[in-house]
């Protein structure tokens, strides 16, 4: 006899490896291919951008027993995933992510995800991008909008695009005005506060202020 019903060498233990191994999240297990398969179906690649997704995937690649994953089994793109990782189809529609969030029951979504980056991809330069995010925001398309401000960041970083000051202020001041409209409040703040960190000298932050 040993305590729970525990016997010296650790069955239990070994019963909760043999659950979760043959248990509907082992899919997600011992994988190294995962996110190129995820990001290569087109169903689950709509999901990869989002670091929320990003990090609940993690979270169950690395899960030790089938009673660490009940914390996600209502989340609409994790039973989705597990449904083309299995070879399945579940349908899930913006509806279901937004009541899930409602309810806590997966993270906040990020403002921007991967179709609205695939967008904004078109743009080669950071002008271009520029011009293309103040377009989407006049159509009213502010998640594009922001998709395409972030382009610019991108092409700067991994291409080595020249970005000047005055430029970032405004691409992180648009960004709060389109973080506004989405009524992202906190991210908005943090863009202006950005804004105003990379505002040239002498230059006027009234904008960024009243934002």
């Amino acid at each position: 006899w040993s305590p729970h019903g525990m016997n010296a060498k650790g069955g239990s233990n070994k019963h909760a490896e043999d659950e979760l191994s043959h248990g509907p999240f082992d899919c997600f297990r011992n994988d190294p291919d995962l996110w190129d398969k995820l990001r290569s179906n087109p169903t689950t690649r709509q999901h990869c951008a989002d670091e929320g997704y990003q990090q609940t995937i993690e979270k169950l690649r690395h899960v030790k027993t089938q009673a660490e994953t009940k914390d996600y089994m209502h989340d609409p793109r994790i039973l989705q995933t597990m449904a083309v990782l299995q070879g399945w189809g579940l349908s899930v529609e913006s509806s279901d992510l937004g009541k899930a969030e409602w309810l806590g029951q997966m993270p906040k979504r990020d403002a921007v995800q991967m179709p609205n980056l695939e967008r904004a991809a078109i743009h080669k330069t950071i002008e271009d991008a520029k011009a293309g995010g103040n377009a989407k925001f006049k159509e009213g398309e502010y998640t594009d909008a922001l998709a395409c401000w972030l382009r610019a960041f991108h092409l700067h970083e991994t291409h080595g695009q020249e970005l000047d000051q005055q430029t970032r202020s405004t691409l992180h001041s648009n960004a709060a005005f389109a973080l506004i409209k989405l009524k992202r409040p906190e991210e908005a703040l943090g863009e202006c506060k950005k804004a105003l960190m990379t505002t040239p000298e002498g230059a006027d932050v009234s904008k960024i202020h009243f934002r």
